[in-house]
């Protein structure tokens, strides 16, 4: 058995939290909108929070295997690109 069904044979998730400082409510708020209706079609396995704590967007994933997990937040991180962005625009 290799680690990755090892890993999962004994029940073990890995989860991560992202958190991002927007500077803005209402762009936390519109990031973490955009963020989980594009998660609604995420396979059942795999659970993808997003909500916003003040100026800040918290996103947590969960998955049994250690690289969906890592290719979700990539994902994730690719689509804040641009808002990050928007941040430091409107922040300026």
């Amino acid at each position: 058995m290799n680690w990755r069904g090892a890993w999962g044979a004994r029940g073990l998730k890995v989860r991560v939290k992202l958190t991002v400082e927007l500077g803005s409510e209402r762009l936390a708020e519109a990031a973490s909108r955009a963020l989980d209706v594009d998660n609604k079609e995420a396979p059942k396995e795999l659970r993808v929070t997003c909500r916003r704590e003040g100026v800040k967007l918290v996103v947590e994933v969960e998955h049994r295997e250690p690289l969906t997990v890592l290719s979700t937040i990539e994902d994730l991180m690719a689509c804040l690109v641009p808002v990050v962005g928007i941040s430091e625009v409107v922040q300026a």
